[in-house]
């Protein structure tokens, strides 16, 4: 931890101006201290120290503003110093609202008040402190300002400042970036909040309109595609598959896949599921999602690789669609034509998609059955009336 460390090139030879100075050191060296004894964790300690040096600092920036104007410098070096101490109190006020966001930023401000404070009496305090001795001198304001403007440090002089000035340098920049991957993480959690709420509003419409083809009497095939399509549309770079498994639960049957080849599709149907039968015959034999990321070199697709290289596929990422009691009634998958794992994202949609198949088939599956009950009952009473007349 960088700590101030005092010595004669800080005097000024003005005695009011270098008893202050100590002070700030002490008290800038006492928040140095805070962080070499692991208090990094007590806010409110930390907030004390930092305002007791900015309420001391506005103290002796006063008291040295004032010192300038009973000594009659110029208009122009004057208001310089004036302004610098100005933005000295802007700056801080601004960093110490940005601590939270910026990693180890309580040390990110106690290294710039180190280096400000370096700078500032190394630079604009010693200029000020040699104008006020050649006014005292007998030399005119706008005289003493040329000279100590054509001056240089001396040489251990020179050195001290030139490490305060790079110091500087490199806590303002190392704020600045940290400000602005504060601001990238901040723009990227709204993005995906607002990426969030508009996928929710997309599977609330896509719910609807499935719900609405169960009720107008649409089948199971016909809802898939639907969901498939919606889908297909929210992630365009993917292509989708819904598979449904027969009623010997040994075999899946294609169902819907509007973005798929004919040819990859009537290849599928009928397939047998099994430990390697593909993404889907994989995800139904074993009732979880499969992941396959490469098509061509995962061994779940030794017997398919061809026929997927056919239809451009390398990657298929499975989930099995179970009903209330865990059985199996197919499969929906996701097609990418590039090598890859889904995304958080793309993981969320799968399953949010897939529940919607469950309810889909099942409600399908009751209404159908419904509508086969009214038709046997029909038929029933059909026949019973014509046997009494």
């Amino acid at each position: 931890m960088k700590t101030f460390v005092w010595d004669s090139n800080f005097e000024t030879g003005l005695a009011p101006v270098d008893e202050q100075h100590r002070l700030l050191v002490e008290l800038v060296n006492r928040i140095g201290a805070f962080f070499v004894g692991g208090g990094k964790g007590d806010a409110a300690q930390l907030r004390g120290l930092f305002e007791e040096v900015t309420h001391y600092a506005a103290f002796h920036f006063t008291d040295e503003e004032r010192l300038m104007r009973e000594a009659g410098l110029a208009a122009e070096p004057l208001a310089r110093h004036t302004a610098s101490h100005a933005q000295f109190v802007e700056r801080i006020e601004m960093m110490w609202q940005t601590v939270a966001a910026v990693p180890d930023g309580g040390e990110v401000l106690f290294g710039f008040l180190v280096d400000w404070l370096g700078f500032h009496i190394l630079g604009e305090d010693q200029a000020m402190a040699k104008q006020v001795a050649a006014i005292r001198a007998g030399a005119s304001p706008a005289a003493a300002f040329e000279r100590v403007e054509g001056e240089v440090l001396g040489e251990r002089g020179t050195a001290a400042l030139l490490e305060a000035i790079r110091g500087l340098y490199r806590t303002l920049s190392r704020q600045n970036q940290a400000l602005t991957e504060a601001n990238q993480r901040l723009e990227d959690r709204v993005a995906e909040r607002t990426a969030a709420i508009s996928a929710g509003a997309e599977r609330e419409a896509m719910r609807a309109r499935a719900l609405q083809m169960i009720i107008s009497g649409a089948s199971v095939c016909e809802i898939m595609e639907r969901i498939a399509l919606d889908t297909e549309q929210a992630h365009p770079d993917m292509l989708c598959s819904v598979l449904l498994l027969d009623e010997e639960g040994r075999h899946v049957r294609h169902c819907a896949g509007p973005s798929l080849p004919e040819f990859f599709n009537t290849a599928i149907d009928g397939q047998e599921i099994g430990p390697f039968a593909g993404s889907c015959g994989t995800a139904a034999y074993t009732h979880k999602r499969v992941i396959v990321a490469d098509i061509q070199t995962d061994p779940l697709w030794k017997d398919y690789r061809e026929i997927a290289g056919r239809a451009g596929l390398a990657a298929c990422w499975s989930e099995p669609i179970l009903d209330g009691t865990g059985q199996v009634l197919g499969t929906f998958a996701l097609y990418g034509r590039e090598t890859g794992s889904p995304t958080v994202a793309q993981i969320a949609a799968i399953e949010s998609t897939v529940q919607l198949a469950s309810l889909a088939i099942e409600r399908a599956r009751m209404e159908d059955g419904l509508r086969r009950a009214r038709e046997r009952l029909a038929l029933a009473l059909r026949g019973t009336n014509d046997g009494i007349w």
